[in-house]
């Protein structure tokens, strides 16, 4: 991803359309880049706990591509800090992807997801009731509300509520 954003704006495009689509490639990487370091985070450092983020060790935060690097551990603060900054990064540049059902690909909705959910766990319960009440009023992701819709949803993938859906081919999954 970091080579991805390293490299894009090196590309030489001609038209709208070739602009558009690395735009939306560029997108995407700053999202998967949120999304990474999300899961990181989550897995690998303390809590997010406002009072003592700025203190705790994170994990390393490694933004640009070189592989000889070994950095030290971040801050939880400045890891939080950087996803949301990606995050407002995908947000701009994916704001004319629409959102749809299971979708494969990275959406604006998938971004707002991910924003909602980083907030939830940085305890801003506010902001995360917010960002989400975007996708909710939209009406595109109806929640599952009967046993049936539930089992639907996980047990033949054939849901309402899902926002983005990795493919996975047997065997190759």
């Amino acid at each position: 991803v970091n080579n991805i954003l390293d490299n894009i704006d090196k590309i030489n495009v001609t038209t709208d359309a070739d602009k558009t689509k690395l735009n939306i490639v560029k997108g995407e990487a700053y999202f998967f880049r949120a999304f990474y370091y999300y899961n990181l985070v989550l897995r690998w450092a303390k809590d997010y706990e406002k009072s003592t983020a700025s203190s705790d060790l994170g994990v390393p935060l490694v933004l640009t591509y070189d592989v000889t690097l070994k950095p030290a551990r971040a801050t939880v603060q400045a890891v939080y800090d950087q996803i949301l900054l990606d995050i407002e990064q995908a947000k701009a540049l994916l704001a004319s992807v629409a959102g749809a059902k299971a979708s494969t690909k990275v959406t604006k909705d998938c971004v707002t997801a991910l924003e909602a959910k980083v907030y939830l766990s940085m305890d801003n319960y506010a902001k995360a009731v917010e960002t989400s009440a975007q996708l909710i009023s939209a009406g595109t992701y109806k929640l599952v509300t009967t046993a049936a819709a539930l089992k639907s949803e996980w047990a033949t993938d054939a849901g309402e509520e899902t926002i983005m859906q990795m493919v996975a081919i047997a065997p190759s999954e």
